[in-house]
């Protein structure tokens, strides 16, 4: 869906931080930088509960016996980073937290990934590389693969709101 109601737009060109928040006992709710724009029954979201999350595209099984798939419905556009947590988080904790770059130790989160990491160079200047790790410790590795499952390769965006800080100047002689 590329418009979840009249006031909010995804398909604007510009970074939006996008929430699913399923309780399932009773509702699924998905947010837009923080604001609650839809709203159905959990029954309605599928599990999570699964060896493979596919993040951005519709999966439906080809062969059971050769475990073999279809997708569909594929996303177009860039992803900064990917939370999964195992906690209830409201429209203000996601508002507050959107654009906070986390540690990957908070309480109830399962998954992060955050896509880069930052290091030094020889020259002791931060370098940001792509990076698919888990950064909770589970050892798991994201993938990214096309439509037709051709593996593809995970890019850095370095112009995402959550990598946004202020300049700073370095060597600079008064």
């Amino acid at each position: 869906l590329s418009t979840f109601n009249s006031q909010l737009s995804i398909t604007d060109n510009v970074w939006h931080h996008v929430a699913l928040n399923v309780l399932r006992q009773g509702a699924a709710a998905v947010y837009v930088d923080g604001k609650r724009c839809f709203s159905t029954a959990s029954a309605n979201v599928g599990s999570i509960a699964t060896n493979n999350l596919i993040l951005g595209a519709h999966r439906t099984t080809v062969s059971q016996d050769f475990g073999t798939y279809a997708y569909d419905h594929g996303f177009k556009g860039q992803l900064d980073e990917l939370r999964v947590w195992n906690a209830t988080l409201n429209a203000d904790l996601l508002s507050k937290n959107r654009k906070v770059r986390l540690t990957g130790s908070e309480d109830g989160l399962v998954a992060y990934y955050p896509f880069e990491k930052k290091t030094l160079d020889s020259g002791n200047q931060v370098v940001t590389v792509g990076d698919a790790t888990d950064l909770t410790g589970s050892g798991h590795q994201a993938e990214v693969l096309t439509l037709n499952s051709q593996l593809s390769t995970l890019n850095y965006v370095d112009n995402a709101p959550a990598l946004r800080t202020k300049p700073t100047e370095t060597n600079v002689s008064f």
